[in-house]
């Protein structure tokens, strides 16, 4: 795995952005960690969260993101329709 600072107001773009889903997805084992679902080793059905939103000065960093399906679990946490478990 790739080190990156751990600035906190590391914003990632581009291919780093690519990058480091694709190991947050490998760190979590490709499983949705709000549903437990497994996913096939694609970033088509995972998308990567922050714990700590940027515009609350989280950053694009490994330990601030967790993985999840994209649908249904990424758009109800963003709609706060369920509460995150982290």
């Amino acid at each position: 795995m790739k080190s990156y600072p751990k600035n906190k107001s590391i914003r990632l773009k581009g291919k780093h952005w690519t990058n480091l889903k694709q190991e947050c997805f490998i760190r979590d084992g490709f499983t949705c960690r709000q549903c437990g679902k497994q996913h096939i080793e694609d970033n088509h059905s995972l998308d990567a969260h922050h714990k700590k939103k940027r515009s609350q000065g989280g950053s694009d960093i490994l330990d601030n993101l967790f993985s999840v399906c994209r649908f249904p679990c990424h758009r109800e946490i963003e709609d706060r329709l369920i509460k995150e478990n982290f």
